[in-house]
């Protein structure tokens, strides 16, 4: 089995599990542990979107500072005390 990576594929491989219980080809025991595994699997997931997510958005924000301080001139510096 491929390890699931959304939360479709672990509604796909619970399904799977339920089928392979129901025709006698994966022990109750098992398909129990494979269900409570499955039970925090999809909020990893989301988690780890929402990390991916975060880290994107963080990359585009230093980019847009670093552009913004390349295009801002450099302060000039007054003399003799004129503003």
């Amino acid at each position: 089995m491929e390890p699931p990576k959304t939360a479709g594929a672990v509604r796909d491989a619970l399904a799977n599990t339920m089928a392979q219980v129901q025709a006698r080809q994966m022990d109750a025991r098992t398909a129990n542990t494979l269900a409570y595994l499955a039970m925090s699997l999809p909020r990893a997931i989301e988690v780890s979107d929402i990390e991916q997510r975060l880290d994107a958005l963080e990359g585009t924000q230093l980019a847009q500072e670093r552009t913004f301080l390349q295009s801002t001139p450099p302060d000039i510096e007054t003399r003799g005390g004129e503003r």
